[in-house]
């Protein structure tokens, strides 16, 4: 099995340019704090890491 390593160079451009309503907004709110905690290098710690991880458990089906 191969991954493919997710790269994103200009992620705050991409950011602006969508227009979500209701849940999938918030999904994608969590997933842009997904990638800053990525982009600060946090998620090479453990407590980087569960922070993603805790987002991860909220977004789609997990969301209240």
């Amino acid at each position: 099995m191969s991954y493919s390593p997710f790269v994103s160079y200009n992620f705050k451009k991409t950011n602006n340019s969508f227009f979500l309503r209701g849940v999938k907004s918030k999904d994608f709110s969590d997933f842009c704090k997904a990638i800053e905690i990525m982009r600060t290098k946090e998620h090479l710690t453990k407590k980087g890491l569960d922070k993603i991880r805790k987002l991860k458990m909220g977004m789609n089906k997990g969301r209240k």
